[in-house]
């Protein structure tokens, strides 16, 4: 049997999952050599083998299944599955967002909230594809599901996202190893950004109360109107209970607490006291993401205080990501030029928050054609 995959990319033949009877052959798209062993099961999330001495199977995705020989279970009712799976993650890889978007939606319904590479990808896929599009609230659910994905076969979700295939491509969304977020997603947000509904997030056993915290910080930021309401600090008070003294109240669940508090806290000293929070994570983490997110909150929270001093203390803070840190991100550089924007019109200095807009609209479309320029060549 040819190796060469006759439909669609996948030879879809059949093999068995008991152990026993001849090795099965596995040709993968991001290994030169194929992973040869005893199938022990085949699912929705892939094929898993036991290679050599191997105590664990290896779980084997459907996106990077390439080509498979000598199987003995009908494999077939994957075959749509396995065939939307690397088509969306091969066009992600090479720079098509729009292509890859329409086939990861396709299969959100039935990979997202499960654990496993496959959901991994998927998960991850729609967070790349929504964050290309600047659809950053539509991005909160899918980066969840890629923590409860990964929370199979990491523990935690700490490494790189989806899959190391290709770890180093600019199409696929960073994971910060120690705060477990992707840096281009903070709880910041700008005007029409939209809500997250209670119903997005599914009553399932494998969302942690970590990851419910998180989605009720995104809830928050989101919902400008009842920022500095006592329903916001109310929020903000049952979000604080439900970690209350658990290990999984970890500095990535701290630093969004500060940058909630500073934007949507309805007492003025807890707003400035996590402003003060904010601005030790800035000087102690100087040119990074965490900067970057540190600023936005402060700016945004400086902003939406009565004192005219104060808000131009915000758009300074602004003018820090837009300028100097436009480089760790783009789109958040946009974002933070857009609240500026907004500001400076009403204070009458409209060209100024205009010049900003086009600065950070160029820095990213430079970037924009240099990511589809290297995802081209690395694809052909």
């Amino acid at each position: 049997m040819s190796l060469v995959m006759v439909y669609l990319g996948i030879v879809f033949a059949v093999g068995g999952g008991d152990g026993g009877g001849e090795p099965t052959t596995i040709v993968r798209w991001s290994a030169s050599e194929p992973s040869v062993g005893q199938v022990v099961d085949v699912n929705d999330q892939g094929i898993s083998i036991r290679v050599g001495e191997a105590i664990l199977p290896e779980e084997i995705p459907w996106f990077d299944v390439r080509g498979v020989e000598g199987m003995d279970v009908d494999v077939s009712p994957y075959r749509a599955l396995a065939d939307g799976a690397w088509r969306a993650h091969a066009r992600l890889m090479r720079g098509d967002v729009a292509g890859a978007q329409r086939i990861y939606i396709q299969l959100e319904d039935q990979y997202l909230w499960k654990t496993g590479r496959q959901s991994a990808d998927v998960s991850m896929g729609l967070v790349a594809c929504r964050l290309d599009r600047r659809e950053r609230a539509q991005a909160v659910v899918p980066f969840l599901s890629w923590l409860v994905a990964t929370s199979g076969f990491r523990g935690t979700g700490e490494s790189a996202p989806a899959d190391e295939l290709e770890a180093d491509d600019g199409w696929i969304p960073r994971v910060d190893a120690q705060y477990r977020f992707v840096p281009g997603l903070p709880p910041v947000f700008g005007d029409g950004g939209g809500l997250l509904s209670d119903d997005s997030l599914p009553e399932s056993e494998l969302i942690s109360d970590r990851q419910r915290v998180l989605f009720g910080y995104y809830q928050l930021a989101l919902d400008h109107d009842i920022h500095r309401t006592e329903q916001a600090g109310s929020v903000l008070d049952a979000l604080d209970r439900v970690l209350l003294g658990r290990e999984n109240r970890d500095p990535g669940v701290k630093f969004f607490e500060e940058m909630l508090n500073a934007q949507a806290h309805p007492d003025a000293q807890h707003r400035l006291a996590a402003r003060g929070s904010l601005d030790r994570r800035i000087r102690s983490n100087p040119d990074t993401w965490i900067e970057l997110w540190a600023r936005l909150a402060i700016g945004v929270s400086l902003l939406a205080e009565p004192e005219a001093q104060d808000n131009e203390r915000g758009v300074i803070q602004l003018i820090h990501v837009i300028v100097r840190l436009e480089h760790i991100d783009t789109n958040l550089a946009i974002l933070a030029s857009q609240i500026a924007d907004k500001y400076l019109s009403k204070t009458e200095r409209s060209a100024w928050g205009a010049q900003l807009l086009h600065d950070a609209e160029h820095s990213w479309a430079q970037e924009q054609i240099g990511s589809l320029t290297k995802g081209q060549t690395a694809h052909d």
